[in-house]
């Protein structure tokens, strides 16, 4: 038979208790498998590396023009490995183990970067392409009248 004491508590707050549980273990396999972005920026000048968490705080920041190259030697994929291996290392102090690639533009040194990566030991969840791509983009100049 039903009881009284059955209908004192209401449902909702029967099925509230049982949320902040689930809740609680969401939460934590969230924070044990969150992973860092590496945000690299390959120009024709320059490779740029800025690596950030998932709120966007800044965490550590390299470039070919950083690590001590100059003039054209900054573009190369040399300088792009040593500006990876230097901003590695950074993150690698506080504890990083997963990581995410978002590379934009067409530089060279685009996949020595993810190699350098891997070789340092991070586990790289995933790589996106961010590279912006024009959809019939700007009026092209008049032809020339000879």
């Amino acid at each position: 038979m039903l009881s009284i004491e059955n209908f004192k508590k209401s449902p909702t707050q029967h099925n509230k208790r049982r949320n902040k549980k689930t809740r609680k273990n969401r939460r934590y396999k969230r924070k044990k498998w969150a992973s860092h972005l590496f945000h690299i920026n390959c120009s024709a000048n320059n490779t740029k590396i800025v690596v950030t968490d998932r709120k966007n705080t800044i965490i550590a920041t390299s470039s070919g023009g950083m690590v001590g190259f100059k003039g054209s030697k900054r573009s190369t994929a040399y300088a792009a490995q040593l500006a990876a291996e230097t901003c590695g290392r950074k993150v690698q102090s506080k504890g990083v183990k997963y990581i995410k690639i978002l590379i934009k533009g067409l530089g060279k040194g685009r996949f020595s970067i993810a190699k350098t990566l891997r070789s340092l030991g991070f586990w790289i969840c995933s790589i996106k392409e961010n590279t912006p791509l024009p959809h019939n983009g700007c009026r092209p100049p008049k032809k020339r009248r000879l």
